[in-house]
């Protein structure tokens, strides 16, 4: 029962350029109003919780700005921006009570008569994403009430056994109920599968600002694809850079589930210094266990039907926004001639093909590619 974030962390972290997305509603703690009794809703703290706190030291996290061009910092800054909604829905999908309780660890600990040990509720409550200690077995260290097992992802009074049972008796609602990107939900004696996109809608237009324009690569932008078929009210524009998602019958792909990794390399781009580079490069411990499992979630989505949605392509007509279509003319992953078959089915696009460059325009062709895109999102007005 386990679900990921993956495709709201792609969609906001390929926000890379002209996202003026602003941030989540502030979380520093509010005044206290005049005269509010300060023992009215107070919630229990653990004694230890300033302890738990002390043994987690706040780290700084900072990069060398002299690194990075203007434009770069800009879209480090951006990129900081779309995490802080990424928090603001994994708050809520750990729990829908999470707004709620913060709010009042927040009050509770800014009141005149504050603790310490308010004030370090407040700031584990922060570090945890919820009222449940992460290295106590997610014991209630805020309040009483335990953790849902299947935390916002499933109803509280659910169990697995149940759905089971559900599923077995209505094996059509398999995929709906047990896709990696759906809330699942009571409906009288029955269960729903709301997928994502619909059931933050309200939560994501009341971050406001105005609309963005979406950019997306291989699986991303896939993603940015099926985001844009269903609502593009928010968006600006649309860049897909060698998107998985369509399948042409005669246009034959690359394999990349069955590639080595010498082969993995060395098919993803046109500039073989590049792939020796990444052949030589000797991953950590913990860069080999993200890889693994960006594999593992690689194959959950793409391994069947191979990195394609059969509806998708018939729903393309609806991105009525302007679309950029940028390929790697060498790609050996999906070849370049499909961007003619997106091109066909999108009303407003433009198609560039960049020569001598693999599947990753973004890095093989960085300066080439990011001058395509701006140039098409600038002349976006």
């Amino acid at each position: 029962m386990r679900r990921y974030l993956l495709p709201l962390a792609a969609l906001c972290a390929l926000l890379a350029a002209g996202c003026t997305t602003s941030p989540p509603p502030a979380v520093a703690m509010p005044s206290a109003p005049v005269g509010m009794p300060q023992e009215v809703d107070k919630v229990p703290i653990a004694p230890d919780t300033p302890q738990r706190v002390a043994q987690l030291p706040r780290t700084v996290i900072d990069y060398d700005h002299a690194l990075l061009t203007d434009d770069e910092r800009r879209v480090v800054a951006k990129l900081i921006d779309a995490s802080k909604q990424i928090d603001e829905l994994f708050l809520r999908q750990v729990s829908e009570d999470n707004p709620s309780m913060r709010d009042r660890l927040a009050k509770q600990a800014a009141a005149p008569q504050a603790t310490p040990l308010d004030r370090a509720g407040y700031d584990y409550f922060i570090i945890n994403q919820g009222p449940w200690d992460r290295l106590k077995d997610d014991e209630p260290f805020a309040g009483t009430a335990r953790k849902p097992a299947g935390a916002a992802f499933y109803p509280a009074d659910m169990t697995k056994a149940e759905l089971e049972q559900y599923v077995a008796s209505h094996p059509k609602k398999k995929d709906e109920l047990e896709g990696l990107f759906t809330i699942v939900r009571r409906d009288g004696t029955d269960f729903v599968g709301v997928p994502y996109h619909a059931y933050y809608l309200d939560f994501l237009d009341a971050l406001g600002g105005p609309p963005v324009h979406l950019v997306g690569h291989s699986l991303g932008g896939w993603i940015a694809a099926e985001i844009a078929v269903r609502n593009a009210s928010r968006l600006k524009s649309l860049t897909l850079i060698a998107p998985a998602g369509v399948r042409v019958k005669g246009m034959i792909c690359g394999d990349n589930f069955i590639w080595s990794r010498e082969e993995y390399a060395r098919n993803l781009f046109y500039d073989q210094a590049l792939a020796e580079k990444e052949l030589a490069r000797v991953p950590t411990d913990d860069e080999a266990d993200i890889d693994l499992a960006n594999r593992y979630m690689a194959a959950k989505l793409g391994w069947e039907p191979r990195w394609f949605n059969p509806a998708l392509e018939g729903w393309l007509h609806r991105i009525r926004i302007p679309t950029l279509i940028l390929w790697g003319r060498d790609d050996k992953l999906f070849p370049s001639a499909y961007a003619r078959a997106w091109a066909d089915r999108i009303p407003d696009v433009r198609v560039e093909i960049i020569p001598e460059c693999g599947h990753r325009p973004q890095i093989e062709k960085p300066e080439l590619a990011a001058q395509k895109v701006l140039a098409f999102i600038g002349g976006q007005k």
